[in-house]
């Protein structure tokens, strides 16, 4: 039986999803009206499933956000940078789903010092990810979710 954990992605720049697919090792990359679906499988027992949603420009694919966020563990923002757009975003997100959320933001390639690695702004949900490491991404993926289990585990107390 397979484990399979399914995410959606909310992303404000096109290049950027290119950019977070291309840091991962694809199995499966398929489009869809509304979404793009993309499996990175972990082992032969354990897949992830990213749902690249598109941006809510009409009644079909607001519905898809609707079936798709509830039912997620948690959701990625995948963004250039927090600022007063995104805010609007995540304050509207905020206000109709329940879903906890991770904010993902690529490492910005003119910095030369990368110690950072898994680097957390004041907010906690704001991750950095390396694209242009090898399993950049997974590796702050694996950091949000531990994370999102450390959470949970507390409010479980």
């Amino acid at each position: 039986m397979s484990q399979i954990l399914e995410i959606p992605v909310i992303h404000m720049l096109n290049d950027l999803d290119k950019e977070f697919i291309q840091s991962l090792q694809v199995s499966t990359d398929r489009s869809y009206r509304g979404f793009r679906h993309i499996e990175f499988e972990i082992d032969k027992e354990k897949s992830v499933y990213f749902y690249i949603l598109d941006k809510q420009e009409d009644y079909f694919t607001q519905s898809i956000w609707d079936r798709t966020i509830p039912r997620a563990p948690f959701t990625l923002f995948l963004v250039e940078e927090i600022n007063h757009t995104v805010q609007d975003l995540i304050t509207q997100y905020e206000r109709k789903y329940a879903t906890p959320y991770f904010i993902f933001i690529p490492f910005d390639k003119s910095v030369e010092d990368k110690s950072n690695d898994l680097a957390q702004e004041d907010n906690e949900s704001v991750f950095y990810f390396n694209s242009d490491e090898e399993n950049g991404v997974i590796k702050t993926l694996l950091s949000a979710l531990k994370q999102f289990t450390e959470r949970r585990e507390e409010v479980e107390k």
